[in-house]
């Protein structure tokens, strides 16, 4: 079948924007950094070297026969007075001479204007070379530097620092909120984990060319991201055109989100094209076209009017069965004219995309604050949301969440019976660790799908959260975590029942399983049934 004509397609103008993060970031410089030094303090510092050589040529003067005091520089103390008349003060000090006026604001003068660097040449001799490994490498960078204030007053710089606190801020907040030093380090990991992908998709774009960067999968697991999908995500400017081109693949799910700047907050979601409505403009053989742009398009594909406050387009496709899937492609271009001009990258483009990096962090480094926090007050216990309340600039809007924050003992695991909905293709259960992480999901059991569980003679899925192999099939690997979460995730679903969590002892779990009710050191966990969503 033909391509249909382009049309406008449903936007998102009821949806509810990402929620402001919980957190305080400081706008000072870093901790234990040392402020740039003024001229004042360049003078005071420069004081005692002036005084050593004063001391040196220390003489007495004569002016009509009358000896002046000379200041001894080493005691900061008046000499005794020589000429018999004067018991207390110079005349010098008491009327001092025009001459001598002049030659003290002159000094003043140069001191303020040049001095700090004659010192600094004086007391730092030259570095001496370096060889680039050379173990000490840091310390011979570090003899470098002599003027904290050079190119200060540059907004990249000013932005710089900015990140630079950001980092040192989200640093305290982990160590603050981790419980052990497993989480403590994992912690300090997360930061570096969402640092390079920040500056990647920051400080790369090209609103000429933007890209859908791969990124290898292994490492992209924080930010409570869905191991059982695949994210491509483009920055673009809401002032040009663009073309978006793909193939669907034989993905069960793509979605289509569009984000933008909004007051007060970080990002909000300005337009939405559910899976439903991109298969309508989709060939037989899999192909799509969309035309983000101002005006309707002549050309074939959808057409999504595009507003002047987009920043960057995220596409998600879910995936079933990795080794079974073809995986969709998509490509981004900007189309027609005046395109932004890129000879020469300001200062206040690179200041404005160090910001979005250090925002970026921010709010993904705090999840574990920010994301449901009424989880923290009732583990074990599964809570209902929607991606418009968590913020659909964040959460895909179409799903139905069903997240826990889980706590138990290294002795203790947790039995979570769960009934799957109907007239879906697609739902899946994620672990993440108190950062939000799911490490090596590749490889290990930390997120099941609907297409890889074992199901019940009932319909029901049971699943088992614990540190080490169970033997059964529905299990659910803590990587030695007491403590993290668990989110269902749900597209196209507006209410469903609760999961049902069982906290068990391990010693017990093989007699639990192999029972129909369970053993007298259980602990039930029921919840009630959810709220319909609004």
């Amino acid at each position: 079948m033909a391509a249909a004509r382009a049309r406008p397609l449903r936007t998102d103008s009821r949806c509810t924007p990402l929620r402001d993060p919980l957190v305080h970031r400081r706008a000072a410089a870093p901790r234990n950094r040392r402020p740039p030094p003024t001229r004042a303090k360049a003078f005071r510092d420069l004081i005692p070297a002036l005084k050593s050589q004063r001391a040196r040529r220390t003489t007495s003067r004569r002016d009509g026969g009358r000896r002046f005091v000379a200041l001894n520089a080493g005691s900061g103390k008046a000499s005794a007075p020589e000429h018999p008349r004067r018991d207390s003060m110079s005349e010098c000090q008491s009327k001092p001479t025009r001459k001598h006026l002049l030659s003290t604001a002159l000094t003043l003068a140069l001191c303020l204007s040049g001095c700090t660097k004659l010192v600094a040449s004086e007391a730092k001799p030259a570095p001496t070379p370096a060889r680039w490994n050379d173990s000490a490498l840091l310390e011979w960078v570090t003899a470098l530097a002599d003027d904290d204030d050079r190119f200060a007053e540059l907004a990249t710089v000013q932005s710089f620092e900015q990140l630079q606190a950001t980092i040192e801020e989200v640093k305290q907040m982990v160590l603050m909120d981790a419980r052990t030093e497993q989480e403590a380090i994992e912690g300090l990991r997360m930061i570096l984990k969402h640092l390079a992908v920040s500056t990647q998709d920051t400080l790369n774009l090209d609103y000429r060319n933007p890209l859908f960067p791969k990124r290898d999968p292994r490492p992209r697991n924080i930010g409570a991201y869905n191991p059982d999908a695949e994210y491509d995500q483009a920055l673009i400017d809401g002032r040009f055109d663009y073309k978006l081109t793909g193939q669907l693949g034989t993905v069960p799910y793509v979605s289509i989100t569009v984000n933008g700047h909004s007051e007060g907050k970080l990002s909000q979601l300005v337009a939405y094209l559910d899976d439903e409505s991109i298969r309508e403009h989709t060939t037989p053989d899999g192909r799509y076209v969309l035309w983000l742009t101002k005006e309707e398009p002549e050309e074939d594909g959808a057409w999504l009017p595009l507003p002047d406050s987009a920043n960057g387009i995220v596409i998600r496709q879910y995936v079933a069965e990795r080794d079974a899937t073809q995986l969709a492609s998509f490509a981004i271009e900007a189309v027609g004219t005046p395109l932004p001009e890129t000879e020469a990258i300001s200062d206040q483009e690179i200041a404005f995309r160090l910001r979005k990096a250090a925002d970026y962090l921010t709010v993904s480094s705090t999840w574990h604050r920010t994301l449901l926090p009424e989880m923290r007050s009732n583990p074990n216990s599964f809570l209902p949301s929607t991606g418009s309340s968590i913020g659909a600039s964040a959460a895909n809007r179409e799903n139905y969440y069903q997240m826990a924050y889980y706590e138990m003992t290294s002795e203790e695991s947790l039995v979570i019976d769960f009934e799957p909905p109907t007239g879906i293709d697609y739902w899946n259960l994620t672990s993440a660790t108190f950062w939000h992480e799911s490490p090596r999901y590749l490889t290990d059991p930390v997120s099941l799908t609907s297409s890889e569980v074992e199901t019940r003679a009932d319909g029901t899925v049971r699943f088992v959260l614990a540190r080490e192999d169970p033997g059964h099939p529905n299990w659910i690997k803590t990587f030695a975590h007491d403590r993290g979460f668990l989110i269902f995730r749900m597209p196209g679903v507006q209410h469903h029942r609760v999961p049902r969590v069982q906290k068990v002892s391990t010693a017990r779990l093989a007699e639990f399983l192999s029972s129909s009710s369970p053993p007298p050191d259980a602990t039930l966990l029921p919840n009630p049934d959810p709220p319909r969503a609004q």
